[in-house]
């Protein structure tokens, strides 16, 4: 934006000078009658005024111009139309300032997050829509500009290529969301989806078509319970994804189960064959049709369907039941021919057949019978009447108009049976039943079948040609009355065909039974009675009774039953009262004969009843021999009588057991606790803890009579013999019996309580029969006994077969007692060897038990001590004898046995000499304990000392250090601190003793004591640690020398005279020496000149003295520098020689600042001397002694 003042006083702005100002603030370099706003934005707008002056004549100021900014509205331009994936760009253009506008993009109102004024974007079809922007420069925002409504036009699709089809249309390219359709040529079968859509230039997944066929047979056949076989096969150039079977229009898969199978094959060589077997097929379950179904990839399927025809033909009687064979008596026969299938043959024909050659027979058919069974079965019945019928083979043939027709066979027989009708047998008794055959040939076998029973075969006579006829026969025996009835008789002749008759038997017999059992033996008490019935379910004419074969004249009737016709006997019944003499089997018997069979026939009961008088018998039986503290069952039986409810009961001695099943010892205590159970009959100990003394017995009462039996004891299975306890040393040979007593030969064996194997040396057993029982001794025997593997708890076990018991045991490691590995000592001091052993015998491993004696004391090993030394560094081993060998008396404290050895006189020399024990078991088998000679560990010499005296921390006058005492020992140390005679007790010079806890390890015990001193004095220390291990007594002195601490120490350096500068000083430690150094700069020198005791360049403290050599550091000197020259620039420094300065000159000026300073240096050195002199002074009185 352009400003312009104008002025009256300067038209056109030629010669006078302008001043513009912004809200009264002038804006720097305008000075022109024109002013260019810069940038127009928010920090542009404001109030402009203008001032002209023409000849140094100001104007007024003139009235403001107000500004403000905007900025213009912009337009969208570019393409209004744009394809699918391609890039295409928009812009916002404003007249407004466009370098510095920032732009913002929206679409459809919604932000596109684009500051550029261009907005380049690859579009695709979602893009298409309403697209505004807007410009923002310095703030200022422009308004939206108009809709720019863009489309996105979707891309076409090229046509494909398919091999062996066609598509359609027969366009280059179809547009968006067109389709393309892809049809296979002949033979050819599509794989996927016909239809490719077309989306925005790309076709959906293309088809393809490949040659696929399915061959399978038209129709399959099959007889009714044969296979039916149903095979299709696939060929093509890709392989099928399935291959199903579906039956009669269903959708649902044929799977393979009960009688079918199916065999999906598999693709091979372009080609794949699946067959479904269908065993036992029928025609209602499996004819109909069958399709195959191959299907390949994206679902296609090509299919094919095949009939399965199921077929049946049979020959029935005129009943419709089904025969084989054919008898003919007249010459003539009449029979049907039944077909089922799933439709009706044309007609049936008739053949008769003599081994290959068929001849057709001369029949006169009647007319077909046909109907329908279940949804399938067509049944085709029709007749056919035969004349002059001759022996053989007739065969039906219906006629379907294929080749698959099936064919029923049937054999005849000519001829006629003859038999006897009148057959009788008493009930137990044999009858030969017999029937005669009359024909043409000889029959190869003969049965007789009775009821619904099973043919029996019959013997077979010889054929007689002359006659013409044939015996045939069956011996039956009459065992019961069902064997009385009509018998079918029937030959079979050699073509297999059979001519029947019917022969008749009748059996009689008569049953009998007692009131207390049907049959069998009645066993009654004496005086009771019982009555006996006698049946006859075929009735009889009258009933005689009998007692073996004597028959009863004075039996007494009690009841006679008829039957409808009051002619025959069906049931009659006696009493009977049981005597002594009454022992013997009873039986009946009746008579009978009819109008047609005349003759009677006897017949009595096949078995009879069996009457005797009681004794019971009670008997008590036990199981096989058992184990202490297991369970045992007695047994009672006795005769059961009918009629009398038997009571049990149970003694244990001469005492009735309590019904609760409990037995008490004299002293009114439990002794075994049992149950009763079978009503008493049975009597169970639960746990036989330990042996019986008492026989036990059983009684059974019968109303008021009481029978007993006879007296049983338990047999018992046990360890009568095993040890408490088995002792042993290392190395010792160990011997452990154990008894085994039952009733045969026990296997003894030892293994650890866990049943897991005992290593030993061997079992021996050995077994004796004493006083009725058995008894096995095993012993154990142990070569070596070794602690590690053999001690601990022992099970002896005794088995008889599937039976055992066991006892368990501890083995018990005798040995040393724990014992010190270090012998301590000091030197020319004694050292003692203690031996230690335990001396008595233990009833447990872990030794918390010990065994006792029958009087009551503890049973103790015999063990004697012996000792041996060897030399430091030496490899043998001697008796340690001699006069400064001495050993003490055994003693014992807590079961352990104690012997020292007192070795005198110890030298230097002899610390690391090695001590051994050895200790001499004597075995005692009676107390279980086998010894031998044991040595112990060795024991090494070793001394007691103060093993380290340490001092921690610097020791400079007035610091604070720390002294350590290390002691090493037999026992726990006692451990003091002296002030070289005298303990530290002053606690305002020392701290207290800090004891560190005692440590122990196979090396002694360990303590360190600390002690801290609170401010070293100024003279040297001795500290001495004093230690107590019992009876020994060790010290050992520290001498601590003491330093001054030179860090401390503070220096002064030259001050005055010329001029000085500051020089570069080191100070530097080393091992607590100090050297302080001033190094002077260039163009100066170091003052005072030349070299004294008082002032240097290095000023040295020694640790020991405590001060400085020298007392001052010297000073730096300038030699000056010159002026500034004209031109502000500074020159070299001067020259010694251009300052003015001469060596004699500045000698003198120093002279005399030495004598001030060496007067004033006095003064202090006095005042020091006294502060030295009274500070000790007061110390002194507070530390007595101890800093001189």
């Amino acid at each position: 934006v352009t400003l312009t003042c104008t002025s009256a006083s300067d038209s056109g702005g030629s010669g006078g000078t302008y001043e513009w100002k912004k809200d009264t603030t002038t804006v720097n370099g305008a000075t022109g009658y024109t002013y260019n706003v810069p940038n127009t934005d928010n920090t542009a707008a404001g109030s402009y005024t203008c001032l002209v002056t023409v000849s140094t004549v100001a104007s007024s100021e003139s009235t403001g111009l107000s500004l403000s900014a905007t900025v213009a509205k912009p337009t969208v331009t570019g393409s209004a139309t744009v394809e699918s994936a391609s890039t295409a760009t928009l812009s916002c253009v404003t007249t407004s300032h466009i370098d510095a506008a920032v732009y913002s993009w929206a679409k459809d109102g919604n932000d596109l997050g684009n500051a550029n004024q261009d907005y380049v974007h690859t579009f695709a079809l979602t893009d298409s829509g309403s697209y505004t922007c807007k410009a923002d420069i310095g703030g200022i925002q422009s308004e939206d500009s108009d809709a720019f409504t863009l489309t996105v036009q979707a891309r076409d699709c090229n046509k494909p290529t398919i091999d062996s089809g066609t598509v359609t249309p027969d366009t280059d390219t179809v547009a968006h969301e067109a389709t393309y359709t892809v049809a296979c040529v002949e033979t050819y079968t599509l794989v996927g989806t016909s239809t490719m859509t077309c989306t925005d230039g790309t076709l959906s997944t293309a088809p393809a078509c490949h040659l696929l066929t399915l061959t399978c047979e038209d129709a399959v056949y099959a007889l009714d319970g044969g296979d039916l076989v149903i095979s299709c096969q696939y060929s093509g150039t890709v392989a099928p994804t399935s291959i199903e079977w579906f039956y009669d229009g269903s959708t649902t898969a044929l799977a393979a189960g009960g009688s079918i199978a199916v065999d999906a094959g598999s693709f091979a060589s372009d080609a794949q064959t699946s067959t479904v077997t269908i065993t036992a097929a029928t025609i209602e379950s499996h004819s109909g049709e069958y399709e195959c179904k191959a299907t390949i990839a994206d679902a296609d399927a090509i299919t094919h369907t095949v009939n399965g025809h199921v077929r049946k033909a049979m020959i029935v009687d005129s009943s419709g039941n089904d025969v084989s064979q054919v008898s003919v008596t007249t010459g003539d026969m009449t029979v049907s021919c039944k077909v089922e299938a799933d439709e009706n043959p044309s007609f049936v024909n008739w053949f008769f057949v003599d081994g290959d050659t068929e001849t057709a027979a001369t029949v006169t058919g009647g007319t077909p019978d046909t109907s329908t069974t279940g949804t399938k079965t067509k049944v085709y019945t029709v007749s056919a009447a035969f004349s002059s019928v001759q022996e053989g083979t007739y065969k039906c043939s219906p006629n379907f108009g294929d080749t698959h027709s099936p064919a029923a066979t049937f054999t005849t027989t000519v001829g006629t049976i003859t038999g006897q009708t009148c057959n009788f047998a008493k009930l137990g008794d044999s009858v030969t039943l017999t029937c005669t055959l009359h024909a043409s040939a000889a029959a190869k076998s003969v049965t007789f079948q009775h009821g619904e029973n099973a043919a029996a075969d019959g013997t077979l006579g010889s054929f007689d040609d002359t006659n013409k006829q044939q015996d045939g026969t069956i011996v039956k025996t009459a065992d019961d009355l069902s064997k009385g009835g009509d018998y079918v008789c029937e030959f079979t002749m050699a073509t297999d065909a059979t001519i029947s008759t019917t022969v008749s038997l009748g059996v009689r017999g008569a049953t009998i039974e007692s009131s207390d059992a049907s049959s069998g033996t009645i066993s009654k008490i004496v005086a009771d009675t019982t009555s006996l019935t006698c049946k006859v379910d075929s009735g009889s004419r009258s009933i005689k009774w009998y007692k073996g074969t004597t028959e009863m004249s004075d039996v007494q009737i009690t009841d006679t039953t008829y039957d409808s016709t009051g002619d025959l006997i069906t049931q009659q019944i006696v009493s009977i009262t049981v005597e002594n003499t009454s022992d013997g089997e009873y039986f009946c018997k009746g008579d009978y004969y009819t109008d047609e069979c005349t003759t009677p026939h006897e017949f009595k009961s096949p078995t009879g009843v069996q009457i005797s008088h009681i004794q019971p018998e009670v008997t008590i039986s036990g199981g096989d021999a058992i184990a202490l503290n297991s369970a045992y069952t007695f047994s009672c039986s006795f005769t059961s009588v009918t009629g009398y409810t038997p009571s049990v009961k149970w003694y244990y001695g001469q005492g009735i057991i309590a019904t609760v099943g409990k037995i008490y010892d004299d002293t009114g205590d439990v002794k075994y606790s049992g149950e009763f159970s079978d009503n008493n009959s049975k009597y169970t100990i639960t746990s036989v803890s330990s042996i019986p003394t008492a026989n036990f017995k059983c009684y059974v009462s019968y109303g008021d009579f009481l029978f007993k039996s006879s007296d049983a004891a338990i047999p018992l299975m046990y360890i009568s013999t095993a040890p408490k306890a088995v002792n042993a040393v290392e190395g010792a040979e160990v011997k452990v019996t154990c008894v085994g007593v039952g009733t045969s030969v026990a296997t003894i064996t030892f293994t650890k309580e866990d049943n897991s194997a005992y290593p030993n040396d061997g079992v021996d057993t050995t077994d004796a029969v004493v006083d009725g029982v058995t008894e096995t001794t095993g012993v154990m025997t142990i070569n070596s006994f070794s602690s590690s593997t053999n001690s601990g708890s022992v099970k002896c076990t005794s088995t008889w077969g599937q039976s055992s018991t066991s006892k368990s045991f501890d083995v018990v490691n005798l040995g040393f007692a724990q014992m010190s590995t270090n012998i301590w000592t000091v030197v020319g001091g004694a050292a003692m060897v203690v031996c230690k052993a335990r001396g008595e015998l233990y009833k447990k491993s872990d030794y918390s038990e010990v065994l006792m004696a029958s009087d009551g004391s503890t049973m103790k090993p015999t063990v004697v001590f012996s000792f041996e030394y060897q030399a430091t560094g030496g490899d043998t081993w001697e008796a340690a004898t001699g006069a400064r060998y001495s050993l003490g008396s055994v003693g014992s404290q807590g079961g352990i046995l104690e012997q020292a050895l007192t070795v005198s006189d110890i030298a230097a020399a002899e610390v690391g000499q090695k001590f051994r024990c050895m200790a001499e078991y004597t075995s005692d088998p009676t107390k279980q304990f086998f010894g031998a000679t044991i040595t112990s560990t060795e024991m090494e010499m070793k001394l007691s000392q103060i093993t380290d005296m340490t001092v921690s921390g610097d020791t400079y006058i007035g610091r604070t250090v720390t002294l350590s005492c290390a002691v090493t020992g037999n026992t726990e140390p006692t451990i003091n601190f002296f002030d070289d005679t005298q303990p530290l007790a002053d606690s305002a010079f020392f701290e207290d003793v800090v004891y560190a806890d005692v440590a122990s390890d196979s090396a002694g015990y360990h303590r360190t004591a600390t002690v801290k001193i609170k401010g070293m004095p100024s003279s040297a220390l001795k500290i001495v640690c004093e230690a107590q291990l019992g009876t020994v007594f060790l010290s050992k002195p520290e001498f601590m020398t003491i330093y001054h601490d030179c860090s401390a120490l503070e220096y002064k350096q030259y001050k005055g005279g010329p001029a000085v500068v500051t020089g570069e000083i080191s100070d530097q430690m080393d091992n607590g020496n100090r050297v302080v150094t001033v190094t002077c700069p260039a163009s100066s020198i170091a003052w005072p000149f030349g070299t004294s005791s008082v002032y240097g360049l290095e000023l040295t403290c020694d640790k020991t003295v405590g001060t400085f050599g020298r007392k001052k550091l010297k000073a730096c000197y300038s030699y000056g520098k010159r002026k500034r020259s004209a031109d502000n620039q500074t020159s070299d420094e001067m020259s010694q020689e251009e300052a003015g300065i001469t060596d004699e000159g500045i000698k003198n000026t120093f002279s005399k600042f030495h004598i001030y300073t060496s007067i004033v240096a006095s003064l202090v050195l006095v005042g020091v001397v006294y502060l030295v002199v009274h500070n000790r002074r007061k110390r002194s009185a507070t530390t007595e002694s101890r800093i001189p």
